[in-house]
C-alpha cells in the first residue's frame, strides 16, 4: 500500500476527516460552476444576437416613416 499499513487508528480517522473536508469543497465548488454554467446559457438563450443573419436589428425596421 501506500504507508498506510502502520497507520494508526487516530490517523487513518483524521486522514478521512481530511480527504471528506475536500469533497465537500468540491462539491460545492461543482455547484456554484454549475450554476454558473446554466446562468450563462440562460443569458444566451435570451440575449438577442447581433451577429445571427436574418434578424432584424433597431437600423433595419422602417416601418411607419
Amino acid at each position: 500500500m501506500s504507508g498506510l499499513d502502520d497507520a494508526s487508528r487516530e490517523d487513518l480517522l483524521a486522514l478521512i476527516g481530511v480527504q471528506q473536508q475536500m469533497i465537500d469543497e468540491l462539491r460545492a465548488e461543482v455547484a456554484e460552476l454549475r450554476r454558473r454554467a446554466r446562468d450563462e446559457l440562460l443569458e444566451q438563450l435570451q440575449a438577442p444576437s447581433s451577429d445571427v443573419p436574418g434578424t432584424a436589428g433597431p437600423a433595419q425596421s422602417r416601418r411607419g416613416k
